[in-house]
């Protein structure tokens, strides 16, 4: 039996953990809110998100963009 089939070599591998920052919530007073993940050359490109329901998250970084109390959704 050559190692390549050695049965050691099919044990389960633990699954790792990646612990990563909460996303950044983001309080708008206009809408649609434009993101484009903050980062210049390391972003995404521009999504416009409209707030329908006073919140909405990026696709691309997960922000989270919450209409701030008392503005009004639309142009």
């Amino acid at each position: 039996m050559t190692d390549r089939y050695h049965p050691a070599a099919f044990r389960p591998v633990k699954k790792a953990r990646y612990v990563t920052d909460a996303p950044e919530t983001i309080e708008v007073e206009t809408t649609p809110v434009g993101c484009d993940g903050g980062g210049g050359a390391l972003g995404h490109p521009l999504v416009y998100l409209p707030l329908h329901d006073g919140s909405a998250d990026c696709p691309y970084c997960s922000r989270h963009f919450k209409l701030k109390h008392g503005a009004r959704v639309g142009h």
